[in-house]
């Protein structure tokens, strides 16, 4: 039996099957934030062992599946708290988090403030005049500021180039 001649190919397909794999899972997380979606119904989604999809997103991310699930949560509430006056407790629920209280951790975690107080802030700035007048800073430096938290909670996973 001869063997096939490596064409060198081999590692740059394997890679791009291991990207479209993670380009999977990354896009069903995004569509299911509202839902209570595990990692391993995420990896079962993306035809996947959970194994294999925490090195991909170990390699490409830099985080664990279940933490970018978690920051997928935490912007579609953001969103919610901005738009809505919708209570905490529905956003929660409607954003995949077992509890309020889940929810004011993650945010606490990756915010920096409680999802209240994200509202409160956000409120101010939609009513704020805009006549060039600067909109009260906050305190603590938290980054209230939707753009700035929403770099908190993405960092380089949301818009993730596979």
């Amino acid at each position: 039996m001869q063997r096939k001649k490596s064409t060198g190919n081999e590692a740059r397909t394997a890679k791009s099957h291991g990207h479209k794999q993670l380009a999977k899972a990354i896009s069903l997380a995004k569509r299911s934030s509202g839902e209570r979606l595990t990692v391993e119904q995420l990896a079962e989604k993306a035809s996947l062992s959970s194994r294999h999809l925490a090195r991909l997103f170990s390699k490409e991310l830099q985080m664990r599946p279940a933490q970018f699930l978690e920051t997928q949560r935490v912007r579609t509430a953001m969103h919610r708290l901005e738009q809505t006056d919708d209570s905490v407790a529905k956003i929660a629920k409607d954003c995949g988090f077992g509890s309020r209280a889940s929810l004011y951790r993650s945010f606490d975690r990756l915010v920096h403030v409680s999802p209240a107080e994200y509202r409160a802030r956000n409120a101010k700035r939609r009513s704020a005049p805009s006549e060039g007048k600067p909109v009260e800073e906050s305190e603590s430096g938290t980054g209230c500021d939707p753009e700035e938290a929403s770099y908190i909670v993405a960092r380089d996973c949301t818009d993730v180039a596979v």
